[in-house]
């Protein structure tokens, strides 16, 4: 299935259910069921305080954070278009950050610079 396969409109979108046994699909529900058990581990995700940082529509990317007063924070950087985008992402703070799809740690002071595949996004927790 290309990208290209569902016209980009405000009507419903139903999910293709016969396209879950395909290589692309495959893999949908697990990723899907990690997003949910993050919401459930991760406060920030669940709180009601939340940044936009950056919106760049010419990249058509967005960069937020969520965060708790007791400390735990989420950065999302995504990319809503069909090209690999560079973003400088500005972190909340000086710290350890794991990205959950690759599980790559990296040491924050300040900003961080990315490229993010089309149609993707990059998920920081906070390490402890």
């Amino acid at each position: 299935m290309s990208r290209k396969d569902t016209p980009k409109n405000m009507d419903h979108n139903y999910l293709k259910w016969d396209e879950l046994a395909t290589a692309g699909g495959k893999g949908l529900p697990d990723h899907y069921a990690r997003l949910v058990q993050l919401r459930r581990e991760r406060d920030a995700l669940r709180s009601e305080h939340i940044a936009i940082d950056a919106v760049t529509p010419e990249q058509k990317s967005v960069v937020y954070h969520r965060w708790t007063d007791a400390g735990d924070e989420v950065v999302v950087a995504a990319n809503f278009s069909p090209d690999t985008q560079h973003l400088t992402v500005g972190m909340p703070s000086s710290r350890s950050w794991r990205e959950l799809f690759s599980d790559d740690i990296l040491e924050a002071d300040g900003s961080i610079e990315l490229n993010i595949e089309p149609w993707a996004a990059k998920v920081f927790l906070n390490c402890p």
